[in-house]
């Protein structure tokens, strides 16, 4: 039982140094790698602020048309308020002068009158 026992610890320990190789060549593998791709990272990051850069001019760009379009639309609505009013001015006189011309003057024409008083004071 005891050689058993040593047997285990044996071959455990020489399945951590296989393990401990196995990291330190995964390890190495892995800085081989980064060390290979690094020169590929670096370009895509610069790629990545020059289109950084131009995400940030358009949307400036669509800022300052949208901020144009909104005044465009206030101004538009405001003067179609101001037409409206206008509108609604000219159709009450219009209505007014309607009523106006339906109804029969309340006396003599003034003109007639002054006419008249005139050629009195001509007699």
């Amino acid at each position: 039982m005891p050689s058993l026992i040593l047997y285990g610890l044996i071959a455990l320990a020489i399945a951590s140094a296989f393990g401990a190789t196995y990291w330190k060549g995964r390890e190495a593998g892995k800085e081989v790698i980064r060390a290979e791709l690094q020169p590929q990272i670096t370009a895509c990051e610069g790629r990545e602020k020059g289109l950084q850069g131009q995400i940030e001019v358009q949307n400036r760009a669509v800022a300052s048309l949208k901020a144009e379009g909104d005044a465009r639309v206030k101004r538009a609505q405001d003067g179609l308020k101001t037409a409206q009013d206008r509108s609604r001015a000219v159709q009450a006189e219009s209505a007014r002068l309607r009523d106006l011309a339906g109804k029969p003057s309340g006396g003599a024409c003034p003109a007639a009158e002054a006419v008249k008083a005139i050629r009195d004071g001509l007699k």
